[in-house]
């Protein structure tokens, strides 16, 4: 085999098992921290067994989560909820239409990706949220028109339309299948169940709350989204430009990254791992991107002095790439991403 075959050969064996140990890495964690960490948008399922029948739901959690801590057990403990029964319901039916089907509902509980994921919580708080923001516009607004202003402005909004624009992932089978089987709404009280409470055959419990402190108060897993990039910029951009934005760059700098280091020599070892790593977090979070219209983040860092932006292991294989690339280019004189010295580029023709 010629050398220089060899040596692209050597190349790819190093840099293409690179790019799949960060890419299932971050999906791997991501995917532990779905099904692992909660909070109320986003709660943990805990569906009763055989086994389960007649024990304390103390019990249950102890079995759901093996290994945890006392403290953490103790927290999850204090916020576990059931499962409101499921209800078919129109998706042309009038969502904020107080004698409509919908009428009572407070919130809603959707399993938009599957009985096997957490489902999200959806909350009916546009009301209460339009007026907030409109008397803080405006604080000698009338308060009987802006009542009824705002009555009118989403009278007209179905369960299908909202679900589109809380969730933009879903298709319009997808919403009809959900509002046939998926939806479970939340009327009157939804008090949090005691330790103590007897299970019961085919109870399906909610733990609305659950972090893992790794290190003290500065390091815990907890579960974030991020419509946003890395450490969550262009997090308040609107949702239609920022994902044609971040859909379009990624590309665009995906194929760019991928052609530079094919060409790039086999001996500038730190710019080529450092652009497959740019290249492994690009793709982790664009799946997401793709899948759900956000990315999970889970690692929470509070320095004491600072709060950092939670992340996820993307984001480090991003940050680290980044880092080694600004050392190259710094302390490296042959960098390929180096501006030649200042004389060679006057000899250049």
């Amino acid at each position: 085999m010629p050398l220089s075959k060899l040596l692209k050969a050597r190349k790819t064996l190093v840099l293409v098992p690179l790019f799949l140990v960060w890419l299932i890495g971050d999906l791997g964690t991501k995917h532990w921290a779905d099904i692992t960490l909660g909070d109320p948008r986003h709660p943990l399922v805990l569906r009763s067994d055989a086994g389960d029948v007649g024990k304390p739901l103390s019990s249950m959690v102890e079995k759901r989560f093996p290994g945890a801590e006392k403290a953490e057990l103790a927290e999850v403990l204090k916020h576990i909820v059931r499962l409101p029964p499921a209800r078919s319901i129109d998706p042309d039916a009038k969502v904020f239409d107080t004698s409509g089907p919908l009428g009572k509902t407070r919130s809603l509980y959707l399993f938009w990706r599957g009985e096997e994921l957490p489902p999200r919580r959806l909350d009916k708080v546009a009301r209460t949220a339009i007026s907030y923001w409109a008397q803080k516009a405006d604080p000698d607004v009338e308060l009987t028109a802006l009542s009824k202003g705002v009555d009118e402005a989403l009278s007209g909004i179905t369960l299908r339309e909202w679900l589109k624009l809380k969730l933009r992932r879903l298709s319009e089978d997808d919403i009809t299948q959900l509002a046939a089987t998926g939806i479970h709404p939340i009327e009157g009280s939804h008090r949090r169940i005691g330790p103590s409470t007897r299970v019961a055959a085919e109870d399906v419990f909610l733990v609305e709350w659950r972090r893992i402190d790794v290190m003290g108060t500065w390091w815990k897993w907890i579960y974030a989204e991020n419509p946003g990039a890395a450490f969550g910029f262009m997090k308040q951009v609107p949702e239609t430009a920022r994902d044609l934005t971040f859909f379009g760059l990624t590309l665009i700098v995906f194929f760019a990254i991928l052609i530079f280091v094919v060409k790039t020599e086999e001996r500038f070892w730190g710019v080529n791992i450092a652009m497959v790593s740019i290249l492994a977090g690009a793709a982790g979070n664009f799946v997401d991107r793709v899948r759900y219209g956000y990315v999970i983040d889970f690692i929470d860092m509070h320095l004491g002095f600072m709060r950092w932006p939670t992340y996820n292991v993307a984001d480090i294989a991003i940050t680290i790439g980044v880092a080694i690339l600004i050392i190259d280019i710094l302390f490296n004189k042959e960098s390929p991403l180096a501006a030649p010295p200042e004389d060679d580029a006057k000899a250049s023709p």
